[in-house]
């Protein structure tokens, strides 16, 4: 038996317990569906403790998860609605990056979708999902405002939020939310609000400042935690990347890394990599793995070295055109503005 295929038989009991839909997921999302979207769509099959509400212009895709609701709305509706419920104008229209910068109010702003469950969850479409209810159990939910996936900031590919008046307008608590909506870039008041490397440096949340930089939702939910007003807990289980070494591998629903299962796949690093490949598969295998070059079915593992190189070949060669157009550009001032 394959090593991790025993691993996931010893954690096989959570399985037969039945799993009810406990958080609503809220994802607007505009532009174009991404190569990525059915991985997506597979993961979230697999997890009944998910309700997706997926918010779009774009045409409804094909054999939806029952789990995921198709909500057609355009996006200057989008706009008004969002000044409507929340007061402020959020320039979206052209600007799809700014579509982070509205998670925090997204509880708000389609809080009549939020109608059967105890949470709502911000998030991204790039990831993928293990087994929610492995990682969130039933005391996580029974005795905290806000589940969080790192314990250094507040994560912009997925945070839980309990579903009541207080959370759902704790983007207000932010002093800066008139800058984040004036602006016309990222602030990243979902996560960080430029104080990534701060955070991460381990200075507390609610003291880190650099010039700059907003009052984030890392500095509003822990300030509310010192506060009293809210309990926060942090959970293992996301991965944001995976090491030269490493194989995540994909299970019937379970991911697995190296000896240890996780919750959650947020390939916001590796997507970015020339050599990365999504793959073009029909129809979405239950097994695969993962890699710093891309996806692999079970059975192409076992050319796996030979595909990995080529891929990083095809890679490399892709970085070096981009350099070389990007220096001819410079060189004849095609980049200027």
């Amino acid at each position: 038996m394959h090593w991790l295929a025993k691993l996931y038989s010893e954690y096989k009991y959570l399985d037969t317990q039945k799993v009810e839909p406990a958080i609503e997921f809220i994802l607007p999302f505009y532009g174009k569906w991404p190569v990525y979207m059915s991985l997506f769509l597979h993961s979230v099959r697999h997890n009944p403790m998910l309700v997706v509400h997926l918010i779009t212009d774009i045409p409804k895709p094909n054999d939806l998860p029952e789990n995921v609701h198709y909500h057609f709305l355009p996006i200057t509706d989008l706009e008004i609605l969002v000044k409507e419920k929340t007061g402020y104008q959020f320039g979206i229209v052209g600007n799809l990056r700014k579509l982070c910068d509205l998670k925090p109010l997204l509880g708000h702003v389609f809080e009549d979708y939020l109608k059967g469950y105890g949470f709502w969850a911000w998030g991204d479409m790039d990831i993928i999902f293990g087994r929610l209810h492995k990682f969130i159990r039933p005391h996580d939910l029974a005795n905290n405002d806000v589940i969080a996936f790192r314990d250094d900031y507040i994560n912009g590919c997925f945070t839980v939020l309990k579903n009541n008046e207080y959370c759902k307008r704790l983007y207000t608590k932010s002093t800066d939310l008139q800058k984040v909506a004036d602006s016309d870039k990222y602030l990243s008041i979902d996560e960080f609000g430029g104080l990534a490397e701060v955070y991460r440096a381990g200075v507390p949340q609610t003291l880190a400042k650099k010039d700059g930089s907003i009052q984030s939702m890392t500095y509003v939910v822990y300030n509310e935690v010192e506060k009293g007003n809210l309990k926060l807990t942090t959970k293992e289980g996301l991965r944001e990347v995976i090491l030269p070494f490493e194989k995540y591998y994909y299970f019937d629903g379970c991911i697995f890394a190296t000896d240890k299962e996780i919750m959650l796949y947020h390939y916001v690093t590796e997507k970015r990599r020339p050599s990365f490949a999504f793959p073009d598969w029909k129809s979405i295998p239950e097994r695969f793995y993962m890699t710093q070059t891309g996806f692999y079915k079970e059975g192409e593992m076992t050319s796996y070295s030979i595909v990995s190189s080529l891929r990083q070949l095809k890679g490399g060669f892709k970085k070096f055109t981009r350099r070389i157009k990007d220096s001819l550009a410079y060189r004849l001032g095609l980049n200027k503005k």
